[in-house]
């Protein structure tokens, strides 16, 4: 951690220590721009409120303006079920403590961690120990859950008051910008139909994020990012190199996409669910799907796709799945990626008690 988040955590240890209602403080997470602080709370009079994450900026312009930046988006997403929601605390420390309220902001604290650490994690779990199998790959019915949660992700940025469900509307035209498997968490399963033995993604640091007008193409941009959400979800991060800009050949549709990895289709993945990814990577804009059509896909498979669809693979069961997950994000040996060890400028994701 940086010693300027340290300095911040510190901080923040002081003010939270004032008032009873907060338990502890931890340090989770440092960038280029600030730090990300998991806070404990305890309210009677806010019984669900557990816990939250406070993001403070570092000093200097750029990293209030991306803090300023990611406050306007989440607050226009608000009440959409893949985006964090921002928190508004009673008789609020920080605010007591005169910290400016340009410098940070309070939202919901998701739990199980990054994608990127998921995927690491689960690379370990799969293809290592003593019986190493390179070829396993993560159930596809998990791979088409944490597609619609993605696709959720991708309709509330395109109709922020929809709640995630498409609309004749024109669409805002807010392309995320920085989306990548760190910018992705996990987080326990919600009580809805989409998440009943599986956990829900959320999308976050907004940072970065634009709007280009009411126009498709940051449907196409988004849906771009997606694609290769999946494709590194797919195969673990570790997909095969390809050269050249393959042709997808499926269904009476022939298209080129810059999902090279995915061409051939790799065995044991639903092709179905291999060709709409390779669709969202589709190198013409005016053949990546419409997040109505993506969306319609994704629903079908996760209710109609069960365990029998697969042949009743033991992999495939509602409770093989969920034991996989947990057993990845609580119980597998954590090892550090090649990208967090020389990329200084992302989250980190060790956690320090300060309180």
């Amino acid at each position: 951690m940086s010693k300027e988040a340290v300095k911040q955590a510190e901080e923040l240890k002081v003010v939270f220590r004032r008032d009873p209602r907060f338990e502890s403080v931890s340090l989770i997470a440092s960038g280029g721009y600030g730090s990300a602080i998991r806070v404990r709370y305890r309210d009677p009079n806010l019984p669900t409120l557990r816990e939250f994450l406070v993001k403070r900026a570092f000093k200097g312009p750029e990293a209030r303006d991306a803090l300023m930046t990611e406050r306007k988006y989440l607050t226009r997403l608000r009440n959409n079920r893949h985006i964090p929601e921002l928190y508004n605390i009673p008789e609020n420390p920080l605010r007591n403590a005169r910290i400016d309220r340009r410098d940070w902001i309070i939202m919901e604290w998701v739990g199980c961690g990054t994608l990127e650490s998921f995927i690491t994690l689960a690379k370990g779990k799969l293809r290592g120990g003593q019986r190493k199998n390179q070829n396993r790959k993560l159930p596809n019915r998990l791979l088409w859950s944490l597609f619609l949660c993605l696709i959720r992700g991708c309709i509330a940025m395109a109709w922020p008051d929809a709640r995630e469900n498409p609309t004749n509307e024109p669409p805002t035209g807010i392309v995320h910008g920085d989306m990548h498997p760190r910018n992705v968490l996990l987080g326990e399963p919600p009580r809805d139909e989409e998440h009943t033995f599986t956990p829900i993604l959320k999308m976050i640091d907004f940072g970065l994020a634009s709007e280009q007008g009411p126009n498709p193409t940051a449907q196409e941009i988004n849906l771009l990012d997606i694609g290769d959400l999946m494709v590194a979800l797919i195969h673990l991060n570790e997909p095969p190199y390809a050269y050249e800009t393959p042709t997808v050949d499926f269904n009476n549709r022939r298209f080129k996409t810059d999902a090279r990895s995915l061409v051939p289709f790799p065995p044991d993945i639903d092709p179905s669910l291999v060709f709409l990814v390779c669709s969202c990577m589709a190198t013409e804009f005016d053949i990546r799907p419409s997040l109505d059509s993506l969306l319609q896909n994704a629903l079908r498979a996760v209710r109609e796709k069960t365990p029998a669809f697969f042949r009743n693979s033991r992999e495939e069961q509602d409770n093989a799945i969920r034991e996989l997950w947990q057993d990845i994000v609580y119980n597998a040996p954590v090892e550090e990626s090649e990208e967090e060890k020389d990329d200084g400028d992302d989250y980190e994701s060790e956690e320090d008690d300060i309180f």
